[in-house]
């Protein structure tokens, strides 16, 4: 009886994250990486494809990049996909891209919106547990991948909709990324005297910090949810200092100054 044929997968774009995910579906399937930026792969232990085109002929092929760069990549592998293909993303808004899959994507080539909610400084205390989204637009093959992500990976699958997971990533995203960066912002000192409720905003702080620029900016310009988000939060600040003004505590801050 002749062998199951391995299925060959690409990961295209090599930061932080793509290198996330090429060690963790290595010990798993035959798995290439490719990025235009070729300094990037010089610490990277996997095969490397030649070129964006050879990466875009292998069975699945995984987009690794920001979702500010997906349009240009789309058209780069759309020529060279092989029939019957799947193209995921890992972006983390997906109405935008998956819109852009489905426009500029060939229509034998199917294709699957992922969101994975962990990220390279979460993941270093294992996959087991954590969550991805899945968003299904074209094809079957996503039941083969949910269930690899499930038995493999021992990943929480959760399947939803562009529309539902963007509106809730608004606030799941988008809060918890204002709230580091203020506080990430401010002078905190180090003090034996904390609680638990401290430890868990600096551990917050800690894991969303190490996040780039470009990430912030597609989870608060890409989300067309973000902006109400982002409203709502300076507006309920804005009643928060209100009312702490409203105790009088100029007094208190000049005596301060003046220790």
């Amino acid at each position: 009886m002749a062998e199951a044929r391995v299925t060959k997968v690409s990961v295209i774009g090599c930061g932080s994250f793509g290198q996330l995910v090429l060690r963790s579906i290595a010990p798993h399937v035959d798995v290439t990486c490719y990025d235009a930026d070729r300094s990037t792969l010089r610490e990277i232990d996997y095969p490397m494809a030649m070129d964006c085109a050879s990466a875009a002929a292998a069975d699945i092929v995984v987009l690794a990049v920001p979702v500010q760069a997906i349009e240009e990549v789309l058209r780069a592998i759309a020529p060279h996909l092989r029939a019957s293909a799947l193209v995921v993303d890992v972006c983390s808004v997906k109405r935008k891209p998956l819109a852009a899959m489905a426009r500029l994507l060939p229509s034998h080539c199917e294709i699957l919106g992922t969101h994975p909610l962990f990220g390279p400084q979460s993941a270093l205390r294992g996959l087991a547990g954590s969550g991805i989204a899945l968003v299904p637009v074209r094809g079957r093959q996503w039941r083969r991948v949910a269930a690899f992500l499930e038995k493999a990976l021992h990943l929480d699958v959760i399947v939803t909709t562009a529309e539902r997971h963007d509106r809730d990533m608004a606030y799941v995203q988008g809060l918890t990324h204002m709230l580091a960066r203020v506080v990430g912002q401010m002078r905190l000192p180090t003090t034996p005297l904390t609680t638990r409720t401290y430890d868990h905003m600096l551990s917050m702080v800690g894991l969303v910090g190490q996040d780039s620029d470009a990430l912030f900016e597609a989870i608060m310009a890409e989300n067309p949810y973000s902006a109400a988000v982002y409203d709502e939060f300076v507006g309920q600040f804005t009643k928060l200092r209100d009312l702490v003004n409203g105790f009088d505590i100029i007094p208190l801050r000049q005596k301060a100054e003046q220790e």
